[in-house]
């Protein structure tokens, strides 16, 4: 697809998705974002995440973190990962934690 494509000439690697929902304090991933992380599991073959935005957490002066992540541990179906708001995607070499790298990312762009 081209967004494969695209990944793949930027040097980057598709791990997951993410989605926010339409009510504010709606955080549960629904059919939609489930499909498409389920799709994007079979297709890598390897372990993905999905994020659920929490929109009640985006203000401006809020200091906590806006991402719930989930994993799919056992197999069958996408829970909130054990680990809170960490979420370890990838092979055990190079294994990056999903949340602490969108948060510094985000962080370090509005230092700019």
């Amino acid at each position: 697809t081209q967004i494969e494509i695209f990944a793949r000439e930027k040097d980057m690697k598709i791990v997951g998705y993410y989605q926010a929902n339409e009510h504010l304090k709606d955080a549960s991933p629904d059919l939609v974002a489930r499909r498409i992380s389920d799709r994007i599991s079979d297709v890598l073959q390897s372990p993905t995440c999905l994020l659920m935005i929490e929109n009640g957490k985006l203000r401006s002066n809020s200091r906590e973190c806006a991402l719930k992540a989930y994993d799919k541990s056992d197999g069958k179906n996408w829970k909130e990962s054990a680990g809170g708001e960490r979420l370890l995607v990838g092979e055990a070499a190079e294994s990056i934690d999903i949340v602490r790298e969108l948060t510094l990312q985000n962080e370090h762009e509005n230092l700019i």
